[in-house]
């Protein structure tokens, strides 16, 4: 019976013993990765975490936090070894500084590009549709602009036949009684057509600035079209390298 309790002790202790050691093992290769990392950054992207549960709670992290360090500092660190491999004049890093774990995002001339998760071992698609939205809003200007022409053109072809016509004015503005009692004669006639010189000069103005304004939206448009199929497809080979770079370290994209 003694040797039996003493026997189950001893596998026990083994156990333990065999844990200990595993636990040291991977902290101590986890902290030795951290090292070559300074030196090559592509270690934290595939080595640090692996394929486990919990991987971004693992030994190392787990023995930090019993010394104190949080950690939300631990990835700001990982994140500083990391921004030299991919940050340049065009593209930045960012993170979420008070959520752990949090993806990596990578934006382009400041729009959103690409993100990793390295606790995951995942990446993202991120681009966005912004640039063609801004070329609706061009069109959607060009389309109200053009609707104002067409009024301002009706409403000077109405002044135009006033002009011609007074008496169409008082037919159209002036009750019969107004007319009956004499308030349409010669004198108003003349005021009439003074006031609608006037006014078509007036509408003349405003639709010359209205068609400057359509020719100079619809150069607009054309430019920022060029741009967005030029700036489409230098995003489209960005993403398709990082996209190339993490699937060679073994990444999934998330869907």
């Amino acid at each position: 019976m003694l040797d039996s309790m003493n026997k189950a002790n001893t596998t026990f202790n083994m156990r333990i013993d065999a844990a200990y050691k595993s636990f040291i093992k991977a902290a101590t290769e986890q902290y030795e990765t951290i090292k070559k990392a300074e030196e090559d950054p592509t270690c934290i992207l595939k080595d640090l975490f692996n394929n486990r549960h919990q991987r971004y709670y693992n030994e190392l992290t787990n023995v930090l936090n019993k010394g104190k360090v949080r950690c939300h500092e631990f990835q700001g660190y990982l994140v500083d070894l990391l921004r030299p491999q991919f940050e340049n004049d065009s593209i930045t890093m960012e993170y979420n500084k008070s959520q752990y774990p949090s993806d990596f995002l990578l934006r382009y001339d400041g729009l959103p590009l690409f993100s990793f998760n390295i606790y995951n071992h995942t990446f993202e698609d991120k681009r966005e549709n912004k640039t063609e939205s801004d070329l609706m809003k061009f069109r959607s200007t060009i389309e109200g602009i053009n609707f104002c022409i067409k009024e301002k053109k009706q409403k000077i072809a109405d002044v135009q036949g006033y002009m011609t016509n007074p008496m169409q004015y008082t037919k159209d503005s002036l009750t019969k009684r107004e007319i009956k009692d004499g308030i349409y004669s010669l004198l108003f006639r003349k005021k009439v057509r003074k006031f609608f010189e006037r006014g078509k000069e007036i509408l003349e103005d405003e639709l010359e600035y209205l068609e400057k304004e359509y020719k100079r939206f619809e150069k607009l448009e054309q430019e920022a079209m060029q741009t967005y199929h030029g700036y489409k497809d230098l995003l489209e080979d960005k993403y398709r390298d990082l996209e190339e770079f993490f699937q060679e370290l073994g990444y999934t994209k998330e869907t």
